[in-house]
C-alpha cells in the first residue's frame, strides 16, 4: 500500500544521507594535504620536552627531589645569575622579557629575549647559571654577529621552526588562515562522520553482499568508521583547543572573554610603587621568586614576565602538577617585590579556565607520556583517514556501476551533491557556522553561488 508519509520520510533520509556523505568526503579530501603536514609537525612538538631532556645537557634529577632543588637554588642565588649571563652574551640592548622555569621537568631555565625598543618577536634560549652556558634549543650558539649587530640563532632552533610551520606553514597570515580553515573543517567533517556512523547503524541500508569488490569496500568502511568513531572525541579536542591560537576563532574567543570580564585578571594590572615611569620595569629574578614563594607559589611551572613600565609591576604565573598550565597569577611590586594582587584558578570565569586548559588539551600533556602517545596515534589517524575514505568511495561506487552495467569513470565514482530536506540539518550548519567563522563564511559563499548559478524556479500551476 502506498504511504505518502513513509515515502516522504524515505526521500528526506536519502537526501540528508547524500548531503552528509558528499560534504564529509570532500571536506576530508580538500584539507588532507594540510592535515598531513600539521600531523607531522604536531607529532614532533608533542614530544618536545622529552626530546630536549635527552638532546640538551639538562640536569637530571628524581621527581621527589625537584621541589627541594628549587628551594636550594633560591637560597643559593642561582636565579640571580640568569640576567647577567644573558647581558654578557648578547649585549646591553638585549632584554629578557620573560623567564620560564619548568622545574617539574628538571629543565634548565628558559629566557625569551628581544631588543629594548622592540619586545616582539622574542627568541628563546636556555641558560645554565652553574656553567654560564647559553644556547638555543638544538642549535650551537655562534659568536656575536658584527654584521647584523644581533645574536641571531633563530634558524637553528628546530622546535621554534617546527612551531612556526605548524601554525603558519611559513606563509604568514595566509598560512594562519589556512591552518585555521583546515582545523575548523576537520571538526565539521568529524562531526559529520559521527552522524553518518549513527545513521548507518540505525538503517543498515548500505550493507553490500558477496563479491571481492564488496568485501574490500566493507573492510575499508569498517576500518574507516571504527578508527573515526574511536578517535572522534580526541580529534575534536585537539583541533578545537588548537583554535585558541588561531586568527579568527581565537580573536573572537578572546575578544568575547575580554569584553565579558573573563580576562580582567590579566587586564586590570595593579599599580606598583614605580608606576608611571618611562624606563623599563626592573626585573630582579631571585627577589621576585623568593617573595612569591613566601606567598604560596606553586613551584612546578613558573613564568615571570615584565609588564609595561607605566604599571611598575611584574607578573608571575605558576602551576602545579595538574593539567592547567598556569593556575596562579601573582602581581608583584617591581621595587620591593611585595604581592600587589593574587588570582587563583578558582577565582576565574569559565572562559578563562578553559583557556588555561587549552594548551594541555591540545598537546596531550595533561596525562604525561601516555596521553602524548595516544595523541600521536590520533594524529596518524587524522593523516590516513582521508586516504581510506578515497579508497572506500572508489571501491563502493565501482561495484555499484559494474553491477548496473554502467561504464566506470573518475567523475562517476565520486559522491554526488544533494540538498538536505530536513530543517534540522540547516540549523546545525548555521550553528556550526556561527561558532566557527571560517565555516560560516564559506557556507554562506557556497549558498550564494549555488543560488546564483541555479536559482529556484517557480513551477506553473
Amino acid at each position: 500500500m502506498f504511504n505518502p508519509k513513509l515515502q516522504r520520510r524515505k526521500r528526506f533520509e536519502i537526501s540528508d544521507q547524500r548531503f552528509l556523505v558528499y560534504w564529509h568526503f570532500w571536506i576530508g579530501i580538500l584539507i588532507a594535504p594540510v592535515l598531513m603536514l600539521m600531523s607531522l609537525t604536531g607529532g614532533i612538538l608533542l614530544f618536545e620536552d622529552e626530546l630536549l631532556l635527552r638532546l640538551l645537557p639538562h640536569p637530571n634529577a628524581e621527581t621527589d627531589s625537584l621541589g627541594q632543588r628549587f628551594t636550594q637554588r633560591l637560597e643559593a642565588d642561582y636565579y640571580d645569575q640568569l640576567l647577567p649571563i644573558v647581558e654578557s652574551q648578547l649585549g646591553p640592548d638585549a632584554i629578557v622579557w620573560r623567564v620560564e622555569l619548568e622545574n617539574h621537568q628538571g629543565r634548565l631555565p628558559r629566557v625569551f629575549v628581544a631588543s629594548r625598543s622592540k619586545p616582539w618577536p622574542q627568541k628563546r634560549y636556555y641558560v645554565d647559571p652553574n656553567t654560564g652556558e647559553f644556547f638555543p634549543p638544538l642549535a650551537k650558539v655562534d659568536p656575536y654577529d658584527q654584521n647584523t649587530n644581533s645574536y641571531d640563532t633563530e634558524d637553528g632552533d628546530l622546535f621554534r621552526s617546527t612551531t612556526l610551520f605548524h601554525r603558519t606553514l611559513y606563509m604568514g597570515w595566509f598560512g594562519r588562515l589556512l591552518v585555521e580553515f583546515s582545523a575548523t573543517w576537520l571538526i565539521a567533517s568529524t562531526l559529520l562522520g559521527v552522524l553518518l556512523w549513527f545513521r548507518s547503524r540505525k538503517s543498515r541500508a548500505e550493507k553490500m553482499v558477496s563479491s571481492d569488490a564488496g568485501s574490500i569496500y566493507l573492510k575499508l568502511r569498517h576500518w574507516h568508521s571504527t578508527a573515526g568513531i574511536l578517535s572522534a572525541i580526541a580529534i575534536v579536542t585537539i583541533a578545537w583547543n588548537g583554535l585558541h591560537y588561531s586568527e579568527l576563532y581565537g580573536t573572537l574567543y578572546h575578544g568575547i572573554a575580554s569584553a565579558s570580564g573573563q580576562y580582567d585578571y590579566l587586564l586590570d594590572v595593579p599599580k606598583g610603587t614605580l608606576a608611571g615611569q618611562v624606563e623599563l620595569t626592573p626585573l630582579e629574578l631571585g627577589k621576585a621568586l623568593r617573595s612569591a614563594k613566601a606567598s604560596g607559589l606553586l613551584w612546578q611551572r613558573i613564568s615571570i614576565q615584565r609588564l609595561a613600565a607605566s604599571s611598575g609591576a611584574l607578573m608571575i604565573e605558576s602551576g602545579g602538577d595538574f593539567p592547567p598550565s598556569m593556575t596562579q597569577t601573582l602581581y608583584l611590586d617591581a621595587q620591593d617585590h611585595s604581592i600587589l594582587k593574587r588570582y587563583d584558578y578558582q577565582d576565574l570565569g569559565w572562559m578563562a579556565r578553559w583557556n588555561k586548559w587549552s594548551y594541555s588539551l591540545h598537546t596531550g600533556s595533561f596525562g604525561g607520556v601516555v596521553t602524548k602517545l595516544l595523541w600521536l596515534i590520533v594524529l596518524l589517524m587524522i593523516a590516513f583517514l582521508p586516504l581510506s575514505a578515497c579508497a572506500m568511495s572508489l571501491a563502493r561506487r565501482r561495484k555499484q556501476l559494474l553491477a548496473a552495467g554502467q561504464p566506470v569513470s573518475f567523475s562517476s565514482i565520486l559522491p554526488s551533491r544533494a540538498i538536505p530536506e530536513h530543517r534540522w540539518v540547516w540549523l546545525v550548519v548555521a550553528a556550526v557556522g556561527i561558532v566557527f567563522p571560517l565555516i560560516g563564511l564559506l557556507a554562506l559563499a557556497i549558498a550564494c553561488a549555488t543560488w546564483l548559478l541555479n536559482p529556484p524556479r517557480v513551477s506553473g500551476g
